[in-house]
This record gives C-alpha cells, structure tokens and sequence, in this order.
C-alpha cells in the first residue's frame, strides 16, 4: 500500500507555506520512508530561493522611498518657522519659559512651604497650634486655677 506524495504550496499572510506528504511504502515487515524525488527537491530549491530574493528586495536602499515634495499646510509652515533657531519669537518664548521654572522652583514652591511650617508648626502666637488638652482625673490640679478635680459622686442603686 503506498500513498503518494505531494507537494503543496500556499500563501499565508503572503508568506509561501510548504507542506511535504512523504511517500510511504508498507512492505510485508516494515514501513520503508523513501526520499525526495527529483522535481520535489527542484520545487523545494525554487520555493527557497522565490523566500531569498523576496526578503532581499524587502530592504530598502538609503534613497528609497522616494516620495514626492508636498506643500506644508498652515499649521506645518507655523511650526517650521516658529522653530527655526535663533528668531526673536524662540528668544523670548524661552527667556519667558526660564524665567517661569526659575520662578516656580526658586520662589513659589519654596514660599509656600515656608508658608506651611509656620502655619502649622511654630507657635509663636497664642492658638496658632490648637493642641489636646491633657486628661483629667479625681484628684489631679487643674494648672489654670489650681482647684482640684473633686472625686466622682458615687451613685447607689445602679450597676
């Protein structure tokens, strides 16, 4: 019993794909797998050499592509010359721009967290730190007034 080999070939997202049937022969003992034959291993070179060629015309040369000048729209012609070096415009955008970050860094950020400590750290003034007033038991002096706390009622009848 022999099956036949074939060979096929079939584009996949436009590479070639080959799939090889290997001819078998069922003798009375054994399976006896024979070789490529002539015109499959001439397919299979050509096949080879087709992948070869098409992956080298894939790379481009250093004036490839070649693409047509086109005219800039408004909004390229504005950006071309707003940032072609040294234009009075770029000077001052950046002068204004360094000026800004020197602001910010140097005056704002480190004002405002000066502004911060003092409000909410030093207590130079009276209730510039609202603090917890410390416990109270029976027995304890108050610091104010100096009278001392009276100890609790006691109260019978309950718990």
């Amino acid at each position: 019993m022999s099956f036949g080999r074939a060979l096929h070939g079939d584009v996949l997202h436009g590479v070639i794909v080959v799939r090889l049937n290997i001819k078998k022969i069922r003798t009375s003992s054994s399976l006896i797998m024979t070789g490529y034959t002539a015109d499959e291993k001439l397919r299979v070179e050509q096949i080879s050499n087709l992948r070869r060629k098409w992956l080298k015309d894939q790379e481009l040369s250093p004036r490839e592509p070649v693409l047509p000048k086109t005219a800039p729209g408004p909004v390229a012609k504005f950006w071309a010359g707003f940032l072609e070096p040294k234009t009075l415009w770029r000077l001052y955008t950046y002068k204004v721009y360094t000026g800004g970050v020197f602001a910010l860094t140097r005056l704002l950020i480190p004002a405002w967290v000066v502004h911060y400590y003092v409000k909410y750290h030093v207590a130079k003034k009276p209730y510039g730190i609202v603090e917890l007033k410390p416990r109270l038991f029976p027995g304890d002096a108050i610091l104010e007034t100096g009278e001392v706390v009276p100890d609790l009622p006691e109260s019978h009848g309950h718990h």
